[in-house]
């Protein structure tokens, strides 16, 4: 209070207590928090023994708080390593940045895992057709896009981390959790097997705004995607010549803010 003025919270700051408010409330039995910006200064970084923790890309965005450099970026985003909390990155992190995360499981004392690829769980899964069958037919359902193919590996690794966790999970889920003891930086890769809960999971995802394509009627489709980075800017031009390649009407683009994406969409 200065003079009798009102201080109140930043959007983010209010946002987040009220959600964390929320789940005491309701008693989650799972939080999903995605951090705001960054990481290591976050607002969201006040859990002390999250179950895991996860990084699905590394580009060049607000380079004003978290630095110039994909480096930079990356120790800001690391700040969300715990210790003895395992954390999983997407199979596609750039060499710079990858060198980051590793010292930063060191010097947390956090065991660091990568996740695969799309291709390798499909090679996992080789030996028994119905699985594959059953993840080829999940990764078909969701939406067509490079970003899908590294970001439903890096979920389903996040989950099977989180079950290995999870009291519940090892009692009811025949599998054979990892043990995080006294592990510490980057450790072998991953393998686990598929179920038919994790692939129903995969197969029923949705992210409106992502790659979402609305039907209104009278020959009018809208395509939406919240893109705001060059790399995911670049996919959902990607997305949307590939959806619209049998629309013969006369296209219509629109974006909000950040002119210099205009750049990367060469459409036709």
């Amino acid at each position: 209070m200065d003079d009798g003025e009102r201080i109140l919270p930043t959007y983010l700051v209010y946002l987040t207590t009220l959600a964390f408010k929320t789940f005491v409330e309701e008693q989650v039995d799972v939080a999903v928090i995605e951090v705001g910006l960054g990481g290591r200064f976050d607002h969201t970084n006040l859990v002390e023994d999250p179950a895991v923790t996860v990084v699905t890309g590394i580009h060049l965005e607000h380079t004003e708080r978290l630095g110039n450099t994909i480096e930079e970026i990356a120790w800001n985003k690391a700040g969300i390593f715990k210790p003895g909390v395992p954390a999983v990155i997407a199979h596609n992190i750039a060499a710079g940045a990858m060198r980051v995360f590793e010292h930063e499981a060191e010097l947390v004392k956090c065991p660091l895992f990568v996740a695969p690829s799309l291709h390798e769980l499909r090679s996992w899964t080789a030996n028994d057709p119905k699985v594959l069958s059953q993840l080829d037919a999940c990764i078909k359902d969701l939406p067509v896009s490079r970003s899908t193919e590294i970001n439903a590996p890096l979920a389903l690794a996040a989950v099977y981390l989180w079950s290995s966790r999870s009291a519940v999970c090892r009692e009811n889920i025949d599998f054979k959790p990892l043990v995080f003891d006294g592990l510490s930086g980057l450790q072998p890769p991953l393998s686990f097997g598929l179920d038919a809960k994790q692939l129903q999971g995969l197969s029923s995802a949705r992210w409106p705004g992502r790659f979402e394509r609305i039907e209104l009627g009278a020959g009018l489709t809208i395509f939406l995607d919240c893109a705001h980075t060059n790399e995911s800017v670049q996919f959902a031009a990607e997305w949307f010549q590939r959806e619209s390649v049998a629309t013969t009407a006369e296209k219509q683009v629109h974006l909000c803010q950040h002119e210099y994406f205009c750049n990367l969409l060469t459409l036709t």
